[in-house]
Formats: C-alpha cells, sequence, structure tokens
C-alpha cells in the first residue's frame, strides 16, 4: 500500500487518519495521528488534529493535553490560537456541568455522592 511506500512520511499518517474519520472510525484515526505525532513531533497541526478527534470521542482530558502540546508549539500562530479556544470551550463545557451537577444536589453532599445514589424508579425514562 501507499502507506507502507511511504512510512516515513507523516502526512501519509495524518491523510489516513481523516480518511478514518470520514469512514466513522475513530479509534484507528487516533492510532494514525498518533503516528504522525511520533514521526513529527514539532508538529504542531497534528496535535491539534489528535485533540479534534479525542474531543469528538469525549475524551476530554486527553484531548486538552494535545490541544495543550499544540499552543505550546504553536504560541502566535493560527493552530497555536485555534488551539487555545478548543482549550477554553473545553475547560468551560467542565466547569458548566460541573456547576449544574452541584446545584441539583442536596445541601452538604458531593457529586460522587450523587453519582453514587441509586435511582429513583418513579421516574419515567424518556
Amino acid at each position: 500500500t501507499a502507506l507502507t511506500l511511504s512510512e516515513k512520511e507523516d502526512w501519509a499518517y495524518w491523510c489516513l487518519g481523516d480518511v478514518l474519520i470520514l469512514q466513522g472510525k475513530p479509534d484507528e484515526a487516533v492510532t494514525q495521528y498518533e503516528a504522525a505525532v511520533k514521526l513529527k513531533p514539532e508538529n504542531a497541526f497534528y496535535y491539534y488534529k489528535l485533540g479534534q478527534i479525542l474531543a469528538v470521542m469525549k475524551q476530554n482530558e486527553a484531548a486538552l493535553t494535545q490541544y495543550q502540546k499544540a499552543v505550546e508549539l504553536d504560541k502566535t500562530g493560527e493552530i497555536g490560537k485555534q488551539a487555545q479556544a478548543h482549550i477554553d470551550a473545553l475547560k468551560e463545557t467542565a466547569s458548566g456541568i460541573d456547576a449544574v451537577v452541584e446545584d441539583g444536589l442536596p445541601e452538604g453532599s458531593t457529586p460522587s455522592d450523587k453519582a453514587a445514589a441509586p435511582l429513583d424508579d418513579s421516574t419515567p425514562s424518556k
């Protein structure tokens, strides 16, 4: 295959990752983006792309790590700015979720108390 012939070409892994996303195979895409990062760790764009797919997969902590690396490598460039915007959005979403969860808790309890509480069977599921 073309990838076998170009195994030292970081862009080939990036392209294959994009194709796998279009095919609905995010786990496989992550593997390809990680290979691109390994071959060219100074390329902020690869970290950014990896962060994007991890965020879509709801792996927010891992996505934050990748976005932060992209910002570190491209502090003043467009990729760094976009990665920072994603970092801010992920942090805002996380703090918003925490606030909603805490607002619905009885006084003196914690979010982990709510998570451990038994389900109320009287509430119909939708």
